[in-house]
């Protein structure tokens, strides 16, 4: 009986030395990679405020979060003023949320081709957003312990 602990003790600590190494296994449970993948803009404002602000506050968290931007939600990426004023249900407008997420370590990105798309050519795209390719995208998303969808 006693080889018989012996053995299960000593097969769990090979078990434990072969679980995944490195950053993930290292990181603290609030430092989880997250995406909020923002599908939205001026189609449904209410989703794309949530979408916001959850990044934001997810981030202020302890959290490293990237906001992905597609699809209609492209368009927030509009760098031109005009777009910077919409407000969602909340007292700030949807810029400021970015401004903050942004200031608290936030990474935003779009899908290039949905930029093109939605009119919006690669010089006019919000300072701090980075155009990124389906290929960019892919790696965001593999690598990302969590997606939240808006």
């Amino acid at each position: 009986m006693k080889w018989n602990l012996i053995a299960l003790a000593v097969v769990s600590l090979v078990g434990l030395e072969q679980t995944p190494s490195g950053e993930q296994a290292s990181r603290p449970a609030d430092q989880s990679r997250v995406i909020v993948h923002m599908k939205h803009y001026t189609d449904d404002l209410h989703s794309a405020y949530m979408a916001l602000e959850l990044a934001e506050r997810l981030q202020s968290h302890g959290s490293q979060v990237t906001m992905l931007l597609d699809l209609e939600g492209a368009r927030f990426a509009n760098g031109e003023a005009r777009s910077a004023s919409i407000r969602g249900p909340g007292s700030r407008t949807l810029s400021e949320i970015l401004d903050a997420f942004q200031k608290g370590g936030g990474r935003a990105i779009v899908c290039r081709h949905c930029a093109e798309q939605g009119g919006i050519p690669e010089n006019r795209i919000r300072r701090g957003i980075e155009p990124s390719s389906i290929d960019e995208i892919a790696v965001a998303v593999m690598s990302a312990d969590k997606i939240i969808e808006y």
